[in-house]
């Protein structure tokens, strides 16, 4: 008897903590923290997940691609190493939402509906601003474009930079970015070499620069406070 009592109580517990995940409690903050940085208006994600109507209406999909290690977009073996603002949901986490979709989706009370208020990075005011000179048109065939776009620039000195923010043009096609430096003027011949603005490479840069990847930019990346990386007086970024 004291067996089945026993059961029966984490049993009763079980179901009582279930009926305790809302959308505000439990949910908002996970989509907050992993999906919702791509997922609104003007970034890469195909629908946005700023408020529970949002994420309700998109559970059964969110539960597929999260279960399937399919989202967020993270690809790295965590059981080798792990990186720097790496984006990756616990089991515990997926457990959490199929949890809240099985048990008929509850919003909770919030004072707010919406989850994301993130105002626009690029409204800061910085010491250093280095842009393209000319826009580049997409070819608009059906798959990855890499070009890389030679900007060349000049400083008083060598400047320790410590935070960086890239902002591309068009978040609905750039997807991914990396900016190296260089010094010489090989790029400047691959650059004459391609009549686009920039030059096609899609494997690397064709050649070694100065310093490969100084900074790698992915959509769900907003500012990098903690860069502190050295920037040399002249030079060339390499935009691919």
């Amino acid at each position: 008897m004291k067996v089945v009592a026993f059961l029966i109580i984490v049993n009763l517990f079980m179901v009582c903590n279930a009926q305790k995940i809302t959308f505000h409690n439990g949910i908002s903050d996970m989509i907050k923290t992993h999906c919702v940085s791509c997922h609104r208006s003007g970034e890469i994600g195909a629908m946005p997940l700023t408020n529970y109507e949002e994420v309700k209406a998109n559970a059964t999909m969110i539960d597929y691609v999260i279960s399937n290690r399919l989202m967020p977009p993270w690809k790295a073996d965590e059981s080798y190493g792990h990186f720097k603002n790496e984006n990756t949901l616990s089991q515990k986490e997926i457990d959490l939402f199929k949890s809240w979709l099985t048990s008929g989706m509850k919003e909770g009370r919030s004072k707010q509906n919406k989850i994301w208020y993130e105002k626009r990075p690029s409204k800061m005011q910085w010491d250093i601003s280095i842009a393209m000179k000319e826009s580049f048109e997409q070819y608009g065939i059906y798959y990855d474009q890499y070009q890389v776009f030679v900007i060349p620039y000049e400083l008083d000195k060598d400047k320790s930079i410590e935070a960086i923010q890239f902002v591309p043009g068009n978040r609905d096609i750039v997807r991914h970015a990396t900016i190296s430096i260089d010094t010489g003027i090989v790029a400047d011949s691959l650059d004459r070499w391609d009549p686009r603005y920039g030059y096609f490479s899609f494997n690397g840069l064709q050649f070694a620069p100065t310093q490969y990847a100084w900074y790698d930019w992915s959509p769900n990346d907003t500012i990098d406070f903690d860069f502190d990386k050295m920037l040399p007086k002249k030079g060339r970024l390499l935009l691919q």
